[in-house]
């Protein structure tokens, strides 16, 4: 640990990194505002070892974000992911880990929030509960920017150029060195844009239709609340487009279909083995 250096943070290039870089830049944390001099780009997570042009693009665009601040970039590459088959419940303490080996030149770390207060999922491996319990007694590891939603992240980065040049939310791309403008994730981010800015950043190739936005499929109920922060946003405004109608028919079904998916796995784990796997067996 450094105590008269700056703090490093993890850096991908998304949403949630680019809004604390962009956030302790510019001394809108108040007293926790922390001096950050670097980001920590890690081949290996979210972009496959295999695919080393497409992290060196995506190192190209994170630095350009960052480079606009008088931050520099530090690539770092890993194959943690190939050695843990539970990678996403334990991706965070490997970010600490890779931090730690850079402590000598920093005062600390910073890990940007994914979840905020109000919709925390509490085993998704980074919250504000447990991401300081990653420190070391000389390097201590800072949660940050979880009192913020994803649509309040986005619009603070809306007039940040660089970032609307080089923002990379998307983590289902064939190349993850861009957005593929179709999934649940880049949907969210551009409609979300598309009420803040009324336009569509350059780091989206392509737009959303309304067609589009109906038919979307989420995952998850965790990634369905971006869309529904979107949603109420609009409404607040009175904007009253066809997308924002798709948007809420997409957001009825998704939250039906989840609820419904939910409590067949219920179901099926109650039965017994037997019975939960005869697909003849009546509900």
């Amino acid at each position: 640990m450094n105590p008269e250096a700056g703090y490093l943070t993890s850096f991908s290039g998304g949403v949630d990194s680019s809004f604390t870089v962009w956030r302790h830049h510019h001394k809108m944390a108040g007293r926790a505002t922390k001096k950050l001099t670097a980001g920590l780009l890690i081949q290996g997570f979210e972009i496959p070892l295999r695919q080393k042009k497409a992290f060196q693009h995506a190192a190209h665009k994170a630095l350009c974000q960052l480079d606009s601040l008088g931050m520099s970039l530090i690539p770092m590459v890993t194959n943690y992911r190939h050695l843990m088959k539970d990678f996403f419940d334990s991706h965070t303490p490997a970010i600490a880990a890779c931090m730690m080996l850079l402590q000598a030149g920093f005062a600390g770390g910073v890990i940007p929030s994914t979840y905020n207060y109000a919709h925390l999922v509490l085993t998704w491996p980074s919250s504000p509960l447990t991401d300081h319990l990653l420190s070391s007694g000389t390097f201590p590891i800072h949660h940050d920017g979880a009192g913020y939603t994803r649509f309040d992240k986005i619009r603070a980065i809306s007039a940040w150029p660089e970032t609307r040049q080089n923002l990379r939310v998307c983590n289902q791309a064939p190349s993850r060195d861009r957005n593929c403008c179709h999934c649940e994730k880049c949907m969210s981010t551009i409609l979300a844009f598309r009420l803040i800015s009324k336009d569509l950043p350059p780091c989206f190739e392509e737009d959303l239709s309304t067609a589009q936005i109906a038919t979307m499929r989420f995952p998850s109920q965790a990634e369905l609340t971006d869309a529904q922060i979107v949603y109420q946003e609009a409404r607040r405004l009175g904007v009253q487009a066809p997308w924002v109608q798709a948007l809420r028919f997409t957001l009825l079904w998704n939250r039906l279909r989840l609820r419904a998916k939910e409590a067949l796995r219920h179901r099926k784990k109650n039965l017994p083995d037997d019975r939960a796997n005869n697909r003849y067996t009546n509900w």
